[in-house]
């Protein structure tokens, strides 16, 4: 109760040390922009350490209700959809194909003249080698020039062996926090600095 009470005080006083923060920072890029630049890489990087550090053990994805989802709870079908702003960021076109057989592709991406076909593995446990096997048709299925396989956990090293023997891409749960790092890192980067630039217009407009 005593924890609630003190999440809900911090939270009330977020919008007040993010207000005093970017004026300070307006300030700064009035005055000497090489201090100001310095001084937002430095915050950001701070930022991103502390989060990395909190995060570090297991990831976790706020779902439509606010609540935390891990993603060792996730189904199936909100492990694919985690993926694809995962793979947006990297500059892909995500569509998920329409499933009417047995074994088809999770997500299709695309990337200048790249095509990939993705098969998502939610599971308790290290994907086997006959798990690569099942899928490895799907790369000609789909006429794609690779052929990525993610799961939340990790690979055999007889899966890993013929994964590099037909050159296939593998993305464990270490890989996958990475990208989610750097998807979140930039999000929140985004935000920060769009905040920055609408109190920086808004005094533009007001001189």
């Amino acid at each position: 109760m005593v924890e609630n009470s003190s999440r809900k005080k911090r939270a009330a006083l977020l919008p007040v040390v993010l207000f005093v923060l970017t004026f300070l920072l307006v300030q700064l890029f009035h005055l000497d922009y090489t201090i100001f630049a310095l001084t937002l890489s430095a915050l950001l990087t701070v930022l991103g350490l502390r989060y990395m550090v909190k995060n570090r053990s297991q990831i976790k994805l706020f779902d439509q209700a606010g609540s935390l989802l891990d993603l060792d709870e996730m189904t199936e079908q909100e492990f694919q959809q985690f993926l694809v702003p995962l793979f947006q960021y990297q500059g892909y076109s995500v569509t998920r194909p329409i499933k009417n057989e047995k074994r088809t592709a999770d997500l299709i991406l695309r990337k200048r003249g790249v095509k990939a076909v993705v098969h998502a593995k939610r599971q308790n446990g290290p994907l086997d080698k006959q798990a690569i096997l099942d899928v490895m048709s799907l790369k000609q299925k789909y006429k794609a020039t690779r052929l990525v396989i993610v799961t939340n956990r990790s690979f055999s090293l007889a899966a890993v062996k013929l994964a590099r023997a037909n050159k296939i891409n593998l993305i464990d749960r270490t890989s996958l926090e990475a990208m989610y790092d750097a998807y979140l890192s930039h999000k929140q980067r985004h935000r920060f600095i769009q905040r920055v630039r609408t109190l920086f217009f808004r005094e533009e407009a007001g001189q």
